[in-house]
């Protein structure tokens, strides 16, 4: 008979390897070009925290619905890991569009005095597309004027 605590604990190590149409591990980002200084002068997310976490489009279950003042079928999440050595030891979990959002967001992101409206502006895009496509992000990072390194998006330069 398996528990329904196998349904709730999810394994984090399987998100390391990197990015896919469902995620955007930055994680992964940081850990290959976190010293390069294009990644220094335009990082995706002003947080360090944020810029080290791990994004997904994630189906929302009927049990997390109730987070949300207006459910969504699918719903970005945003995990960050404990320990980013050591996926196994798991992370904290927000979902961006749940209530409080913002509040936590700001305590998650340590951001001091600054303000995370940008971040939550790019929080707010990713969760509106449809995936997390390289191609995709790219357009609507253009799109809306924000401006990131090359090496959050993964394209081949014969691809561009």
């Amino acid at each position: 008979m398996q528990s329904g605590l196998s349904r709730i604990v999810r394994n984090l190590a399987a998100l390391e390897r990197g990015s896919t149409n469902r995620v955007l591990n930055l994680m992964a980002v940081a850990a290959t070009h976190g010293d390069t200084k294009e990644y220094r002068q335009a990082p995706l997310f002003d947080s360090p925290v944020l810029n080290r976490s791990i994004f997904l489009k994630h189906r929302v279950r009927t049990d997390e619905a109730h987070l949300f003042v207006n459910p969504k079928p699918v719903a970005l999440k945003v995990i960050v890991p404990f320990d980013s050595s050591d996926l196994r030891v798991g992370g904290k979990s927000i979902f961006y569009g749940q209530r409080s959002c913002a509040v936590i967001i700001r305590q998650v992101g340590n951001y001091g005095d600054k303000t995370p409206a940008r971040d939550l502006a790019t929080l707010q895009l990713l969760d509106s597309l449809p995936s997390l496509d390289p191609f995709l992000l790219r357009e609507q990072f253009r799109g809306h004027g924000i401006s990131v390194a090359d090496c959050y998006l993964e394209i081949s330069r014969a691809d561009k």
